[in-house]
């Protein structure tokens, strides 16, 4: 009996029971809706000082954020790229720092998520 469980245990409880008993509780949804955002981030073992190896860095996240893109059939219309140093360094002052960039078109091809700065 259902509404037993539910006054001596829990709502939760109840639906378990249902859902065992054939009897949909939770409804799921056939198609999962379009992620709003795609995170390519990263932490690295050592500081970077060199910009060169800052911008591989960058492009290996350009190029794993497309391969996401690609992946879910989805594009984009803002790039967001950032950078902060470990809160955690000990007498060095914390960086943190973005950059947006708002694209004319949707993309999902590494080239065009960079950044205009990135890419020299």
């Amino acid at each position: 009996n259902t509404a037993f469980i539910r006054k001596n245990f829990s709502v939760i409880l109840e639906r378990t029971v249902r859902e065992l008993n054939g009897e949909s509780s939770i409804s799921l949804e056939e198609v999962p809706p379009a992620k709003q955002q795609i995170v390519c981030s990263r932490s690295f073992g050592e500081r970077i000082t060199d910009k060169d190896a800052m911008h591989q860095a960058v492009v290996q996240y350009a190029e794993r954020a497309a391969e996401k893109l690609r992946g879910e059939r989805q594009y984009c219309r803002q790039v967001t790229t950032f950078v902060r140093t470990s809160p955690f360094a000990v007498k060095e002052p914390c960086y943190s720092n973005a950059a947006v960039e708002k694209l004319s078109l949707p993309h999902r091809t590494a080239g065009t998520l960079l950044p205009p700065h990135a890419e020299s």
